[in-house]
């Protein structure tokens, strides 16, 4: 996850659920632990939008603003291996426990 958090939080499947349809995700600029490029702040929310006409409609249209973003934002490799080399994956249910709900 970008932000290093889930986008909506709850203690129970319910209220998850409660929050999907009615709760506003917070811009993930304002809670992401390192700065994101504005275009792709701006692709994840319309992601995360309520409602269905405000959100790219296929996979392919959100592809093709990843290949935008990625022409303006290079992640070169070596980059990439350092980022992931100083931030293992962490597995649920291997490395940590997974969430109750």
């Amino acid at each position: 996850m970008l932000a290093g958090k889930a986008p909506l939080d709850a203690s129970t499947d319910l209220s998850l659920a409660y929050h999907v349809v009615n709760t506003e995700p917070a811009p993930i600029a304002q809670v992401a632990t390192m700065p994101v490029p504005p275009a792709l702040a701006e692709l994840i929310m319309g992601c995360l939008a309520k409602r269905a006409e405000a959100r790219l409609q296929t996979a392919a249209l959100i592809g093709e603003a990843l290949d935008r973003i990625a022409i303006d934002h290079p992640w070169p490799q070596r980059a990439a291996r350092a980022w992931w080399a100083a931030h293992p994956a962490v597995t649920p249910g291997r490395d940590e426990a997974a969430p109750v709900g």
